[in-house]
């Protein structure tokens, strides 16, 4: 996450981060493809952390059912 937010300090520093109200039509359709850009990076980030978040519970699950049944039959 490093770079990302390497990324956002930058757009604030330079002052980037703002949009010119008086502007904002002559930049609008590179302006949505950056945003549709951003908005489907955060959302892969977002599903790749639920499936290892669900990945993770889903083998402690099974490593705890296995120690169990070791445990019992000796």
């Amino acid at each position: 996450m490093a770079p990302v937010t390497y990324y956002h300090v930058k757009l604030y520093m330079n002052r980037k981060h703002l949009i010119d109200v008086t502007e904002i039509f002559r930049q609008l359709h590179g302006e949505k493809k950056y945003r549709m850009i951003k908005l489907a990076f955060y959302f892969a980030l977002f599903i790749i952390s639920i499936y290892r978040l669900v990945m993770t519970a889903v083998l402690l699950f099974i490593d705890e059912d296995a120690n169990l049944v070791e445990t019992r039959t000796i």
